[in-house]
């Protein structure tokens, strides 16, 4: 099993499941570990730590497989999902406190911010699949030609060579896509590690502020219209 800080680490130890568990059974455990180990919740860093990394590693089919097969772990590929999750998650934070601060958008302190994160990444990975759809087509396509491409006796090789590595080309972009997707996946996984208590306080002096606002138009309207019909009279 693969080692971190000198000890003995298995995903599946540590966040409880047996090794057929779905990828919605880790995570329920993951969420379930994660309010008890969780720092705040008086748990120490290293285990929560471990836990996520545990997590990260079952809830993503590639790093699973993986680890599965010879029960070991890209220690630098982990260490980088985790980065990347992470700043994806500050990210979308500092872009709502940014929108609040600069354009007077909704305080943030009276939202959900781990829910709207979790809608907002779900987005993402829904383009980002959108945008494989028509590259992984024309791959397809591109196959099928060379494959149906019959050279005569004599015929020069080169062009169903040169329609391989078109179809091949497509790899790399692919591979970025994919890349973007697990990013975004990883960082609602590092997201069901936690929960947002908004400021209901706040969101009720909001909606007075709204109220007083609404009222005081319907005031400034009235006194406007009774000026007018005397006026008239």
């Amino acid at each position: 099993m693969a080692g971190v800080n000198g000890l003995t680490f298995d995903p599946y130890q540590i966040l409880g499941v047996d090794k057929t568990a779905s990828t919605a059974s880790v995570r329920a455990a993951y969420r379930s570990r994660a309010k008890r180990l969780h720092p705040d919740a008086g748990g120490s860093a290293e285990a929560f730590s471990r836990l996520s990394r545990a997590h990260l590693v079952l809830a993503d089919p590639a790093k699973r497989a993986r680890f599965d097969q010879d029960g070991t772990i890209d220690e630098s590929a982990a260490d980088n999902s985790l980065s990347k999750a992470v700043s994806i998650c500050v990210g979308f934070f500092a872009s709502v406190v940014e929108q609040h601060v600069r354009f007077g958008a909704t305080d943030p302190l009276t939202m959900n911010l781990v829910a709207l994160a979790r809608e907002a990444f779900a987005k993402e990975i829904a383009k980002f699949e959108a945008a494989k759809r028509p590259i992984e087509r024309a791959r397809l396509k591109l196959e099928q030609v060379e494959a149906r491409l019959k050279a005569k006796r004599f015929a020069n090789p080169l062009l169903r060579q040169v329609l391989k590595m078109q179809a091949a080309s497509t790899a790399q972009p692919l591979a970025a896509i994919d890349a973007q997707i697990a990013a975004y996946r990883d960082a609602i996984a590092l997201l069901d590690g936690y929960e947002f208590a908004p400021d209901r306080d706040l969101d009720l002096e909001r909606m007075a502020a709204v109220m007083e606002g609404v009222n005081s138009a319907q005031a400034r309207f009235y006194r406007g219209a009774t000026r007018s019909d005397g006026g008239t009279r």
